[in-house]
């Protein structure tokens, strides 16, 4: 028999994106203190609590969005991960019940459940192609997530996300309707908006970068991630995807066809739906512990969790890290140090809210403060998503704290009791 290893791990919250919410049916509890199960044998992680009655079309999204426990790269099984639970199921704290989805597909037949009721794996028959079928085919969601080695806790190569040179790469992207993938401009939110990893600085690749995963030779590594029969494969991850990147061709995106070995390179309108994945530059001085210094300015790691100005702020007081306790949340003008691409909002632009001058009212806020076109590269530290506290309160109302939002490049402001990122410094 397996050994039980429980987890204390703090299950933090589900973060699920608000149109989407409503589309599940969250009939679980989650308990801070055994938040997950870990396959002692295999190393997989379990969650202990899962979802019930999720829909065929929602069952993969329900996991990719999944934040929990601490974790953002939560997946579904697939059948033989599930028929391995099946027959090792005693290793968990109680009674597996009911049908449970899993990621393998059959064609276009429907897909693979595990049904504990009779103890075995078999075909749910749902037309993939029948979208009335598909939202109307229900069964529970448990998600998994891969070990993690002690050589290697912030990057696991293991759980998918695999490097090219000094660029890594993101798992493929949820699709959000019944057509695979997304439009270009859901693409580029997506991966401004992606966490993965304990990682937020993701960003949509250019054509250049995603011409740096074609390769010369068909893999041919089998089904695609829809399950369907082979397809030849030019990618260096091995899957046969069609992958947006962000370059823009009038009121087109070029993207990548890694189904072709030549003239792979095409162009498509930004209405049009492609696959996804997301990339990072890695390297040691970013992904070290070690704090990064700008114009004699030590920043810490950026957060991962979202926390109020209050929280924020102590936090940073409390913070050792790179053996130094001497942090702080900056104020704006420390913040704006950080901005780049944005001639009004970078240190010393044309925006003049700033602690040293005094301007921190509303009436301060001129169009020079504003926001550019989202997605842009506006981060020295590659910063996005969420804004950005910092410890600068307006002067006409001590509620509201000015934030910096580095999609954009533009200041703002938001109340106090807001949940947004930060960086701390000394």
């Amino acid at each position: 028999m397996k050994k039980i290893i429980y987890s204390t791990i703090f299950a933090f919250a589900i973060l699920i994106a608000e149109p989407l919410l409503a589309t599940f049916d969250f009939r679980t509890t989650i308990n801070p203190d055994d938040a997950i199960i870990i396959d002692s044998e295999t190393g997989l992680i379990w969650q202990k609590y899962h979802g019930k009655n999720i829909s065929f079309n929602n069952a993969d999204l329900y996991c990719s969005v999944l934040y929990y426990a601490g974790f953002s790269d939560w997946r579904l099984p697939t059948k033989d991960e599930l028929a391995a639970l099946i027959k090792s199921k005693s290793f968990f704290p109680y009674e597996f019940t009911g049908t449970f989805w899993s990621s393998s597909y059959v064609d276009k037949s429907g897909r693979y459940i595990a049904d504990f009721h009779v103890n075995d794996v078999r075909i749910e028959h749902v037309d993939v192609n029948n979208s009335f079928a598909k939202e109307n085919s229900f069964h529970d969601v448990i998600c998994v997530r891969e070990p993690i080695s002690d050589s290697d806790k912030t990057l696991s190569q293991s759980a998918g996300y695999q490097k090219t040179g000094n660029l890594q790469w993101s798992k493929i992207a949820p699709s959000t309707t019944q057509t695979r993938g997304r439009t270009h401009e859901d693409a580029m939110k997506y991966c401004q908006n992606l966490i993965e990893i304990g990682r937020k600085d993701w960003r949509l690749p250019s054509i250049d970068e995603l011409k740096t995963l074609i390769s010369t030779e068909n893999l041919n590594i089998g089904p695609d991630h829809f399950g369907f029969k082979r397809t030849p494969v030019y990618s260096k991850l091995g899957k046969a995807e069609r992958l947006w990147s962000s370059s823009i061709k009038g009121d087109s995106a070029l993207y990548v066809d890694f189904t072709r070995n030549s003239n792979n390179v095409k162009e498509d309108f930004s209405s049009q739906y492609h696959d996804v994945r997301c990339v990072r530059t890695f390297s040691k001085s970013a992904d070290k512990k070690e704090a990064t210094k700008i114009d004699n300015l030590f920043w810490s790691k950026g957060s991962i969790i979202a926390m109020t100005s209050k929280n924020a702020i102590d936090y940073c007081k409390n913070l050792n890290e790179d053996g130094h306790n001497d942090w702080r949340l900056p104020n704006i003008d420390e913040l704006r140090t950080l901005i780049q691409n944005h001639s009004g909002t970078e240190t010393g632009g044309t925006c003049e809210i700033s602690e040293k001058s005094g301007k921190l009212a509303k009436k301060d806020f001129t169009k020079e403060c504003r926001a550019k076109k989202f997605g842009g590269n506006y981060s020295k530290l590659g910063d996005r998503g969420l804004p950005f506290w910092s410890s600068s309160t307006l002067s006409d109302n001590p509620n509201d704290t000015w934030t910096i939002n580095f999609s954009t490049g533009g200041l703002g402001w938001c109340n106090n009791n807001k949940l947004l990122l930060f960086r701390c410094v000394r």
